[in-house]
């Protein structure tokens, strides 16, 4: 931003504060886009909008011309605080790619980026719709600018075209929200009876006045009670002795009030899960570390065929270290010599029925299934079922009885929403000992996210080339202990990279990654206290080398799901961290001690930033222990980690 803007910004300001000016409801700039000025792929219209309304008439033709120009908001907008936008649109030949046509907001502080705001828009042909978004603001900006897009140069590739009709933008403040739920146990319906200590987290969105110190709990049904909890730094404890039965607990805290429908002593069946006190999964009744590995497309015929299981897709993944598959299509499932001749294919009785075999053979080799509960929305049919509800219930009907049956995947980076919130509840109902998992990318926003599943996880990919750093990461870990962690310990899960960007950003370079980035990331994950593993995905192998390549990319990533399985003793234990000192000496560093039920240590370390990282650690007991990747070395009783980059090392 030069010099010319920023002083425009300040002004503007202080002519608002010392006129006094009344912040009107529409924060939108110029609703009738008149100010807007003409670009190469924007232009006003005085009645081409809606029952002659004015509009942004916003086209593309040359894929090598992009003029994208966005308008200052005039009126401040409120960090940390929640907007609504909505418009109508109208298009013609609106390319189906990434984003379509649609809104973008960037934020900036002091000339710095601080933030943005963008969702999938219109795409295709259609009449006029109206588009809704709700956002929540950057808690540190001075300057908002907003504009519509017919594709961006940073998020899409060149050729995203079409003509769309913007008109009626709305932009208005919203009221603030109280996001709250149940953080350990987190099955709202899965509560065991007798003395709980039962732990919620909570995020308000949006600015407040000072909120109490203390919030109001009140139980009726089964378990009667009414207490006065104390809220501090993010966590309170409910103390209650649970009897069998449902009841309803009722939370007030200021001016909001949340209500929740809960349930203890149900009878866990045999292939139920357990979340337990230190955020571990419980399964056949001891802890189980889920390392997962993500396919949605399992066969290079897919682009030919249609989507289709082969016999080496399912032998590789038998013979391999991963417990679990998450498998997108799992509802279209189709084997060898069964292609219909489309892309995904019909999805029938057949297909689930084929789904349920294939779990039947993941059972027989011991592996289990993180089965699909999205993409479901009002407009989903199944067999008859349609709409969220009812193909929800027709999911939980054909899979919630499998022995392979791990958790449900639930919400991949979607919005909490009403409809979420709903088909939530309905999962916990029908299904309670089978958890939902969301997973989430938008570090900043994770306490937005509360609320939306029992379980959250994080997918922030780092690699982008051998320079890549794990900053992001671990922003992403420290946010996560911030929203869901209790007594020092997390039940989230993480999404380690194993894709080329290349594959879903045409402006990247193409460049897979490493086995040591990939094993550097993971070790970040683990040391950081991560309770489940979802690599993503099995598809991505393949891209860009030939079968021989494929396999050698499998057994990389099969050797990193090895090293999780080797730690499952360390990462799951009982017993708390042992005491270490470690002092940094060059870059970020971070590193975390395990000791095993039986009293095995390792130390776990990692490089977090650009370029070299040195620490020198202290782990008393440690002596005999060895690195298994070369990067630590004692030297007069102490560990000297050196890593470059995505780096990480196992002494055990």
């Amino acid at each position: 931003m030069n010099f010319k803007a920023k002083l425009g910004i300040f002004l503007g300001g202080v002519f608002l504060a010392l006129c006094g000016a009344e912040i009107p409801e529409n924060l939108f700039p110029d609703q009738s886009f008149r100010s807007w000025e003409a670009t190469a792929e924007r232009r006003f219209t005085a009645n081409g909008g809606e029952n002659g309304a004015p509009a942004l008439i916003v086209e593309r033709t040359n894929p090598d011309v992009f003029d994208f120009k966005m308008e200052k908001i005039q009126y401040p907008m409120k960090p940390n605080s929640r907007y609504e936008i909505t418009y109508r649109v109208k298009g013609k030949n609106v390319s189906p790619l990434k984003l379509g046509a649609g809104v973008w907001m960037v934020f900036w502080k002091k000339g710095r980026w601080a933030g943005e705001f963008t969702r999938r828009g219109l795409y295709g042909s259609s009449d006029w719709k109206t588009f809704r978004f709700e956002l929540t603001t950057p808690k540190d900006f001075d300057s908002a600018y907003i504009g519509f897009y017919m594709g961006m140069p940073s998020k899409q590739p060149k050729n995203q075209l079409g003509y769309a009709v913007f008109c009626r933008p709305v932009l208005r403040e919203l009221k603030p929200i109280w996001n709250v739920d149940l953080l350990n146990p987190p099955l709202h319906h899965g509560l065991r009876t007798g003395p709980n200590q039962l732990v919620f987290t909570h995020a308000v969105i949006g600015q407040l006045d000072k909120l109490p110190e203390y919030l109001t709990a009140e139980c009726k049904g089964a378990t009667q009670f009414t207490q006065k909890v104390p809220v501090k730094d993010g966590r309170f404890v409910v103390k209650a002795d649970l009897k069998k039965g449902d009841f309803t607990l009722t939370l007030r805290y200021g001016p909001f009030t949340k209500v929740f429908e809960l349930s203890a002593g149900r009878e866990m069946p045999a292939n139920g899960v357990w979340i337990d006190e230190r955020g571990r999964v419980i399964r056949n009744g001891k802890p189980f570390l889920p390392v997962v590995i993500y396919d949605n497309h399992c066969a290079p015929t897919l682009k030919e065929f249609g989507y289709v299981v082969t016999e080496e897709d399912i032998r590789l993944f038998l013979e391999s270290p991963f417990t679990s598959m998450g498998l997108d299509s799992l509802w279209r499932t189709r084997f060898e010599g069964e292609q219909d001749g489309t892309r995904w294919g019909k999805l029938t009785r057949k297909t689930l029925d084929n789904a349920l075999k294939l779990m039947d053979r993941f059972h027989a080799a011991g592996k289990t299934m993180l089965t699909p509960a999205r993409p479901i929305h009002a407009k989903s049919k199944m067999l008859g079922a349609t709409g969220i509800m009812d193909v929800s219930k027709l999911l939980i009907r054909t899979f919630s009885k499998h022995p392979a049956h791990l958790m449900w995947y639930f919400n991949d980076e979607t919005d909490m929403s009403a409809d979420e919130l709903a088909k939530r509840e309905l999962f916990a109902q029908l299904d309670p000992f089978h958890p939902t998992l969301q997973v989430q990318y938008k570090v900043e926003a994770y306490g937005e996210c509360i609320g939306a599943t029992d379980l959250f996880g994080m997918d922030n990919y780092p690699i982008f080339n051998e320079n890549s750093t794990l900053e992001i990461v671990a922003k992403a870990m420290d946010a996560m202990q911030k929203h869901f962690s209790w007594n020092g310990h997390i039940s989230c899960w993480a999404v380690p990279q194993i894709f080329n960007w290349n594959n879903y950003d045409k402006t990247a370079p193409y460049y897979f990654p490493a086995e040591e980035q990939i094993r550097g990331n993971v070790i970040l994950m683990a040391l950081s206290g991560v309770k489940g593993y979802y690599m993503y995905h099995r598809q991505c192998l393949r891209e860009g080398v030939d079968h021989a390549g494929y396999l050698k990319r499998w057994e990389m990533v099969c050797r990193v799901a090895q090293m999780l399985r080797d730690l499952e003793p360390y990462l799951l234990s009982s017993q708390d961290h042992p005491k270490f000192e470690m002092k940094v000496l060059k870059g970020q560093v971070r590193a975390q001690t395990f000791r095993t039920d039986d009293g095995r240590l390792a130390l776990l370390v990692a490089n977090v930033g650009k370029g070299e990282g040195e620490a020198e650690i202290t782990f008393p007991g440690s002596e005999s222990l060895r690195s298994l990747y070369g990067l630590t070395k004692q030297e007069n009783g102490k560990w000297i980690f050196k890593g470059k980059n995505i780096a990480g090392d196992v002494i055990k």
